[in-house]
């Protein structure tokens, strides 16, 4: 896929009305939580701290900055605020990553911007989330979009399970090309990175290949489970049969023996 090829935001995926899809984890968090707006009221779990310094971002991307930095503080201090859903820090830290990645695309966040971004929370994270473990490495837009395309190819393996699924739900929609690219994609970066271990693939390994390997051997596990429930309901119809055989060569030879 080259970097001049349309990527997809959330929002343009119509699954909405799919449970499926819109009650997935990857989902739930991002609109129901990365998403809120800011509060002023500094005891709710959406308060974003007031700072002189966000002033050095565009007013345009002010808010997503502080979402940005509030939602970074939330994985890491206040897990239990995302109980019902994830609790675990480097998977919030992958989910996190789709929100902020899918935002500074559907915000048409320059490079120039995006490196604004990083350069304040690198100033400041030392100061207010020490023990962020949550990474943001990658420093190009270019990188981001090509990145996203395989994150939602993760959104859609999540949803679905199956690849099989996938393609029947999607078959009909006009970024099935899309999906069906970034799958391709993801099994070439898989090859490229297995060799490589610049940002790009460090990211691509620790989140990416890793939650969507689980993914496969989830589908791989169910399809294992299928083919033994068949086994078993194949070894019954057979003992079944057998049952039902002896039965009418037992009742057959009784016929037999007592006809003249």
């Amino acid at each position: 896929m080259t970097l001049d090829s349309k990527i997809y935001t959330l929002d343009e995926f119509k699954e909405h009305d799919n449970l499926e899809f819109s009650q997935t984890h990857i989902n739930v968090l991002y609109k129901s939580f990365f998403d809120s707006p800011c509060h002023d009221n500094s005891y709710s779990y959406d308060h974003c701290e007031p700072d002189k310094s966000y002033e050095r971002i565009k007013q345009q991307h002010r808010e997503l900055y502080k979402k940005f930095e509030r939602n970074l503080k939330i994985i890491t201090y206040k897990t239990e605020h995302y109980e019902n859903f994830e609790t675990n820090k480097d998977k919030l830290c992958f989910y996190l990553k789709y929100w902020f990645y899918d935002n500074l695309i559907s915000k048409s966040v320059t490079q120039d911007e995006f490196e604004n971004f990083l350069a304040l929370w690198n100033e400041q994270k030392s100061e207010k989330c020490k023990e962020c473990d949550c990474q943001f490495e990658i420093n190009k837009i270019s990188a981001i979009k090509e990145l996203k395309s395989i994150y939602d190819y993760f959104l859609f393996t999540d949803a679905y399970k199956k690849i099989s699924k996938i393609n029947n739900e999607i078959s009909k929609k006009i970024y099935c090309q899309y999906i069906d690219n970034a799958k391709i994609k993801y099994s070439l970066d898989k090859e490229i990175c297995a060799k490589r271990s610049d940002h790009y693939c460090r990211e691509f390994k620790k989140y990416i290949e890793k939650y969507l390997v689980q993914n496969q051997l989830k589908e791989t596990k169910m399809k294992e489970q299928k083919a033994k429930q068949k086994m078993k309901q194949n070894i019954l119809l057979s003992l079944l049969l057998i049952f039902i055989i002896s039965i009418l060569l037992v009742l057959l030879f009784l016929i037999f023996e007592i006809l003249p």
